[in-house]
């Protein structure tokens, strides 16, 4: 091809190609990748080819070609807007703009300290989809009690401490809410227990009901549903649910939300409900392996009693969980064992990854600073009797929170 300058503009003509080239050329790649950028009505059943000699494929101005600079206050306003949207099915590829984003933040001494702590809380906030969560607690701690942003990063930070399974240091960041809003350090703290009472479940719906913060009523309503499957009530679970969600539309609903569902309705043992909730969630470019995996758990499910059904689900959770272990994707852990136990029975390697995982958070905190007791590493070969498989009781919680 050749560029040309017309009408100030820079128009790019493609002109054929009479060398030969291989089938799978570097250079037919290039030729292919611009051309599925390209966006005409009517040709979803058309083939692109090389454009003949001299006709125009695509004109852009020299304003459009200079790169776009954002301001610092507009990049917070689109992180903030990308993390709205990220829990979203086939979503999940904001984190890597937001990563992108966030490397141009900087903190000056100019900086109020409300941006001070807008950064902060976004920057623990990707440290928590990474599983840094030594560092997410660090970052959030410092976060003062005057902050606008005190309330949410207070309850990230008993999140980040419960998945440490430190419930004790959880509660204890809960009650700093109490000054700030009773309701709200009351429900945290009945969230980061490890069991969920009938009594505490009134309390966290009952907070919710009366609290008119959209999101803290999402997250309240989150750890109730998550409790009652935690706690073998799957028919509570849906019931609340979906009387909280009744105005809501499907399409509103998060990967966890969708994850805690699908948990329900396994446990319900129906099925055909998750494969209808979830089979069109999945994003080709950006699938969400924590559905990937209740899909193939609900199609291994109905493959017990139908021989001859769809394995479609549990070949594509195969093809991607045998990735991350190719690539040693320990930050899934969790979600590699959930895969191991529940469609391969494998309760050896499922244990082996969790606690994988688990030492790997107590290696970050070490890493810290902070003092902790680093687990011995698992022995594979060792035998694994039924009182091994207690373990499991984990699937649901790391289903609904792996990203």
């Amino acid at each position: 091809y050749k560029r040309q300058k017309k009408n100030q503009g820079v128009v790019m003509i493609f002109k054929r190609i009479s060398m030969k080239l291989p089938t799978f050329s570097f250079f037919s790649l290039i030729i292919s990748g611009v051309l599925s950028g390209l966006s005409v009505s009517n040709v979803a059943s058309q083939e692109w080819t090389v454009p003949d000699g001299g006709r125009l494929v695509a004109v852009w101005s020299q304003e459009e070609l200079k790169p776009h600079v954002r301001s610092q206050a507009q990049s917070l306003i689109e992180i903030r807007h990308n993390f709205e949207k990220a829990g979203l099915p086939g979503q999940s590829w904001r984190y890597d703009h937001i990563y992108t984003l966030m490397k141009n933040i900087t903190v000056t001494e100019e900086s109020s300290t409300a941006t001070r702590d807008e950064i902060k809380y976004y920057r623990a906030r990707l440290m928590q989809h990474s599983h840094n969560f030594y560092g997410a607690e660090r970052l959030l701690s410092e976060i003062k009690s005057n902050s606008r942003y005190f309330a949410t990063a207070t309850l990230m930070l008993a999140q980040v401490l419960n998945e440490q399974e430190r419930h004790q240091d959880a509660k204890s960041a809960c009650l700093k809410l109490l000054l700030t809003d009773p309701d709200i350090a009351a429900g945290c703290a009945a969230a980061t227990r490890p069991e969920m009472t009938e009594s505490l479940q009134a309390l966290l719906q009952t907070i919710a009901q009366r609290s008119d913060n959209d999101i803290l009523n999402s997250w309240l309503m989150y750890q109730s549903v998550s409790g009652y499957v935690r706690e073998g009530q799957p028919e509570k679970a849906l019931s609340s649910y979906f009387k909280w969600h009744n105005n809501s539309s499907e399409s509103e609903l998060t990967v966890a939300d969708l994850s805690i569902i699908s948990d329900a309705y396994i446990e319900m043992n129906q099925p055909y409900e998750v494969i209808e909730l979830l089979s069109n969630k999945i994003s080709t470019k950006f699938p969400d392996d924590a559905l990937v995996i209740q899909l193939a758990r609900a199609e291994k499910n109905i493959n017990s009693t139908d021989a001859t059904g769809s394995r479609q689900w549990q070949s594509y959770a195969t093809l991607r969980m045998e990735e991350r272990i190719r690539r040693n994707d320990v930050s899934y852990g969790e979600l590699i064992s959930v895969y191991y136990a529940e469609l391969k029975n494998d309760y050896r390697s499922a244990k082996f990854w969790r606690e994988k995982y688990r030492r790997k958070i107590h290696q970050d905190r070490a890493l810290s600073g902070v003092t902790a007791e680093v687990k011995p590493t698992l022995d594979v070969s060792q035998k694994i009797d039924d009182s091994d498989v207690s373990f499991l009781g984990f699937l649901s919680y790391s289903l609904s929170t792996t990203e």
